[in-house]
């Protein structure tokens, strides 16, 4: 201990006034102390960051900094070293709150300062020595502690202590259970004769002696992942003892029980492979089912468009209108279950070509053009001059995401505006944004996380009113992933939402 208390210290002196910086360094240098001076704390900073220091002396008031700022940006960097505060506001909750804040003292600098200086910092010195020393000795202490914790009786690990001579130091109760062994038999054995104890109880493709011979004396961790002894499998770790030197006085053995946990993965394995095929048939359900209703829907609405055209009264007219509007739902149903089975088993195929962008935002508009007039929507669309005319895409995928963001818009907005505007993405010199603004309903802040979840809706009234499966987003935002784009959006409640599709201009 008296040789830690005796080496040489150095000390960091952190003072803006350079004639008081000199005359601490010469005091401390009297007292045989080693000094760095600095004068700002970025200065001081930037040192400690690569060197080291026994104390530190600290103005609190620097030209670029506070002490209390240095303090905090040295925690930051995990920059950890004692410090004594000295400065010329002698205020006593300043001293209360930097000695909270780790300060070992606080110094005054009035006309007792250097005189009380060097006391103070022999003081402080032997103060962080001798906690290091503790440390130290608690470290030591825990060591031997969770030693013998390990050769308790009651661990249900296997804990064999082996020393640097080969000779059994301690096992437990554990471990004779696992190998077989009885207290006598254990007692006459050495290391060597308990390994080829259990390389004898072991199939000869477990290799046990092999691989214990192979270890070095300082290896550590897992060697065995799945050890099957009988109808048990353990982990099995070893851990080197050392002195307090740092040479190595022995090994520790664990034997783990994985039995259960080895168990419990092989039934998740096979509940995971049972989820996946019922999912498959599920999709496979889902997807012939679908197209088996697709074409007979098809028929229906066929129909009712003929049947319409014929003669009838208003009454009947308006029942072929509404049954012609639940076929189209229906069928537009169909389509989103069958995208979405296929999105999920990733059988959908998109066919890039070159397409005009006029026409394509032309066609996602035109669709809406009846319904905009009959509810006096204002509905509009725009192409900036800086958009490239042709682009490269998937026609028929892009139409599908644009005309459900346009639909949506549409169907929350009743009274006012919904605008597609086509521009360069300002994010992304790649990318085109196609952005649909409506001055709708909104939505609201609880259920905007969950509005590209699949079957998933803001609430049941909306759904009621405005009707939908919940699968449209979902769907367009799968497909945009898979074109390498992606959709986002934002929203308040009753002053409408503004989606915007991402979407790279070219393929190769």
């Amino acid at each position: 201990m008296q040789e830690i208390l005796d080496s040489p210290l150095k000390i960091v002196i952190v003072e803006d006034d350079s004639g008081l910086n000199e005359l601490i360094k010469r005091r401390l240098i009297r007292e045989k102390y080693q000094c760095v001076q600095f004068y700002r704390a970025a200065d001081a900073l930037a040192w400690l960051s690569s060197n080291s220091a026994d104390l530190m002396l600290l103005d609190m008031v620097l030209p670029d900094s506070s002490g209390e700022d240095l303090i905090y940006k040295m925690e930051s960097n995990s920059i950890s070293i004692p410090f004594i505060i000295a400065t010329g506001q002698g205020s006593e909750s300043l001293a209360v709150k930097m000695l909270k804040r780790g300060a070992r003292d606080y110094l005054v600098k009035n006309s007792e300062f250097l005189d009380v200086l060097p006391s103070t910092v022999e003081k402080i010195w032997r103060e962080v020595q001798i906690e290091k020393l503790l440390a130290r000795a608690r470290e030591q202490i825990v060591l031997q502690n969770a030693t013998l914790s390990a050769v308790n009786d009651y661990s249900p690990d296997g804990i064999l202590s082996v020393d640097s001579y080969d000779k059994i130091l301690s096992y437990n109760a554990a471990l004779l259970r696992i190998w077989k062994l009885t207290e006598s038999r254990m007692d006459s054995f050495n290391g060597s004769d308990f390994i080829n104890h259990a390389s004898s109880a072991l199939p000869p493709e477990a290799e046990f002696s092999k691989t214990v011979a192979s270890l070095a004396s300082d290896s550590k961790g897992l060697i065995f992942k799945e050890l099957a002894v009988g109808s048990n499998y353990y982990e099995v770790y070893i851990s080197p003892v050392r002195t307090d030197h740092g040479d190595i006085s022995g090994r520790i053995w664990f034997f783990r029980d994985i039995t259960a946990h080895k168990k419990a993965l092989d039934v998740l394995e096979e509940a995971r492979i049972e989820a996946e095929n019922n999912a498959r048939m599920r999709s496979r359900f889902f997807a012939v089912v679908s197209h088996d209703i697709k074409t007979p829907l098809n028929s229906i609405g066929g129909f009712l468009s003929l049947l319409k055209d014929s003669k009838l009264d208003e009454t009947q007219k308006e029942y072929v209108d509404i049954a012609k509007a639940a076929s189209s739902h229906l069928l537009m149903l169909v389509n989103d279950i069958l995208d979405f089975t296929r999105l999920e088993h990733g059988n959908i195929e998109f066919n890039y070509a070159d397409l005009e962008v006029f026409e394509l935002v032309h066609d996602c508009i035109s669709p809406f053009i009846p319904a905009s007039q009959e509810s006096g929507t204002n509905l509009t669309f725009e192409i900036l001059p800086s958009v490239q005319p042709v682009i490269s895409g998937d026609s028929l995928r892009l139409r599908q995401i644009l005309m459900n963001l346009v639909g949506n818009a549409m169907k929350f907005t009743r009274k006012g505006s919904v605008k597609l505007t086509c521009k360069p993405d300002p994010d992304s010199k790649s990318m085109l944004l196609f952005e649909v603004a409506d001055t709708g309903i909104g939505i609201k802040k609880e259920v905007a996380k969950f509005l590209f979840t699949p079957f998933s809706q803001a609430d049941a009234t909306i759904s009621a009113k405005y009707g939908g499966s919940g699968l449209g987003l979902a769907i367009s935002r799968q497909l945009a992933e898979r074109m390498g784009g992606y959709i986002d959006f934002d929203s308040e409640e009753g002053k409408g939402s503004t989606f915007r599709l991402h979407i790279p201009v070219s393929h190769h």
